[in-house]
C-alpha cells in the first residue's frame, strides 16, 4: 500500500513540475484528493489525475462530468508511459 501511495506521490510530483516549467501556477491537493492537482495561467484552469495505469474509474468520470458542469475548465489525464509523462483530455 505505502509502495502505491509513494509512486503516485512521485508522478504527481513530476507532472508538478512539468507544468511549472510551462509557465502554469500548480496547486498538488494532498491525501489522494480528487483532482490530483490544479494548475492556472491566465484565465485558464486547468484539472489534472495523476494515474499510473492511465485508466479512470466509472466514479471518477462522474466527478469530471460534474467539475465541468460547474467550471469552464479543460480537465486532463496524466499517465506513465514507458517512463515519459503523457496527457489526455478528458
Amino acid at each position: 500500500m505505502v509502495k502505491k501511495y509513494h509512486k503516485g506521490r512521485r508522478m504527481e510530483y513530476k507532472v508538478r513540475d512539468i507544468l511549472k516549467t510551462e509557465g502554469y501556477f500548480v496547486v498538488r491537493q494532498a491525501k489522494s484528493t480528487f483532482p490530483d492537482l490544479v494548475a492556472l495561467k491566465g484565465n485558464e484552469i486547468v484539472f489534472i489525475e495523476c494515474k499510473v495505469n492511465k485508466y479512470l474509474s466509472r466514479k471518477e468520470k462522474e466527478k469530471i462530468k460534474e467539475i465541468k458542469e460547474k467550471v469552464k475548465c479543460k480537465f486532463l489525464v496524466a499517465y506513465n508511459d514507458k517512463g515519459k509523462v503523457k496527457f489526455y483530455e478528458v
